[in-house]
C-alpha cells in the first residue's frame, strides 16, 4: 500500500486528538492513560486502509480529512474493548486484555467512550449539512446493527443452532459486525468524497465482503493456525457460532457433526476442516474485487484494493 494508505501508522494525530479532549488531569488514570495503552497497540489498521482506498476510489479530491479514518478505527477500538468483555477474552493484539489491567467498570466505560468520540469526530468533518446527516445516518445505523450482530453473537450457542442454520447464523453475525463496519468505513468514505449514491452501494458493498472474509479467515485461523490455539479454545468454550463451525456443519453428515459438536476437540476440527476456511476467504476476496471493477472500472486505486486484499489473506496464512 502507499504510504498515504497507511498514514494513521503515525500514531499522533490520534493522539494529539485524546490529549485535546481529555485534557483534565483527574481524566488522566481512568480514561487516557487505558486508551493511550490500549490504542498504541499493533493492528492492522484495516479500517483506516479502507477509508484512504475508498476515497481514492470515489474520485476524492485532495487529502482525505483525517478525522475520518481516526474515527473509524476509534469505533473499531471500542468494539474490540466491549467484545473482549462480553467474551471473556485474555489477550488483544498482543497484550492483556484492557479490562484485565484496568478492571470491567474502567474498561467498559472506556470502550463505549470511544464510540461516542468518534461520532464528535465525524461532526468535525468539513461536511455540507446534506452529506452530514448522511454520515451520521449511516454511522448510526450501522453501530445498532453491530450491536444485533453482537447480540447474536454472544447470546446464541452452537449447540442450540440446527446443522442446516450455522452457515446463515455465521453470515448474519459477520455481517452486521466486522463486515458492516468495513462497509460503513468504505461508504462514509464514498460520502465524503462527493460520490453519487450508485458509487457509494458498490463501495459499501466492497467493504462488507473485504470484512466478511476477515471474519472468515480469522475464525478459521483460530482452529487451523497452531500460534492462535488460544483463541480457538475460546471460541469453543464459549460454545460461538464461528466459520469454522459453518464450514464444517457443511461438511459432516448429521451424526458426525452432532458428535463433534458433543466432544470437540482442536485437533478433531483441524483436520476436518482443513483449509477450507483459507479458500472460501479466499473466494470471498476475489468476488468483491470482481465486483468492484464491473461497478467502478479498473483503475490504480483498484489495484491498491488488490494488493490489500492479499496482504489480508497473507496475515492469517
Amino acid at each position: 500500500m502507499s504510504g498515504r494508505a497507511i498514514w494513521l501508522a503515525d500514531e499522533r494525530p490520534l493522539f494529539a486528538f485524546l490529549e485535546r479532549r481529555l485534557r483534565a488531569p483527574m481524566l488522566e488514570p481512568v480514561l487516557l492513560a487505558p486508551l493511550r495503552e490500549f490504542l498504541a497497540r499493533p493492528g492492522k489498521q484495516l479500517r483506516a486502509q479502507l477509508v484512504q482506498l475508498s476515497w481514492d476510489l470515489a474520485g476524492g479530491h485532495g487529502d482525505l480529512p483525517p478525522e475520518l479514518p481516526m474515527a473509524l478505527e476509534l469505533l473499531h477500538a471500542g468494539s474490540l474493548i466491549v467484545d473482549d468483555l462480553e467474551d471473556g477474552a485474555v489477550e488483544r493484539r498482543g497484550s492483556p486484555a484492557l479490562h484485565l489491567l484496568t478492571g470491567l467498570p474502567v474498561a467498559l466505560n472506556a470502550g463505549n467512550w470511544l464510540y461516542f468520540a468518534a461520532l464528535e469526530l465525524l461532526d468535525a468533518l468539513p461536511l455540507d449539512d446534506h452529506r452530514g446527516v448522511l454520515v451520521h445516518r449511516r454511522a448510526h445505523a450501522q453501530l445498532a446493527r453491530c450491536h444485533e450482530g453482537q447480540a447474536l453473537d454472544v447470546g446464541v450457542r452452537i449447540s442450540s443452532v440446527q446443522q442446516g442454520e450455522v452457515e446463515g447464523l455465521a453470515r448474519a453475525i459477520s455481517e452486521r459486525k466486522t463486515g458492516g463496519l468495513s462497509g460503513l468505513s468504505a461508504s462514509l468514505a464514498a460520502i465524503c468524497a462527493g460520490a453519487g449514491p450508485s458509487v457509494e452501494v458498490a463501495l459499501h458493498e466492497f467493504g462488507v465482503s473485504l470484512g466478511l472474509a476477515l471474519q472468515i479467515l480469522d475464525d478459521c485461523s483460530a482452529i487451523s493456525c497452531e500460534a492462535r490455539h488460544e483463541k480457538g479454545r475460546e471460541d469453543l468454550e464459549n460454545e460461538r457460532v464461528t466459520w469454522a463451525w459453518a464450514l464444517i456443519a457443511r461438511k459432516l453428515d448429521g451424526p458426525s457433526y452432532r458428535a463433534l459438536l458433543r466432544a470437540p476437540s482442536l485437533p478433531r476440527l483441524r483436520e476436518v476442516l482443513g483449509n477450507d476456511g483459507h479458500l472460501l476467504g479466499r473466494r470471498e476476496l476475489q468476488t468483491a474485487l470482481e465486483s468492484l471493477r464491473l461497478a467502478l472500472g479498473s483503475s490504480a486505486a483498484l489495484d491498491r484494493a488488490m494488493t490489500l486484499s492479499q496482504l489480508l489473506e497473507q496475515s492469517y496464512a
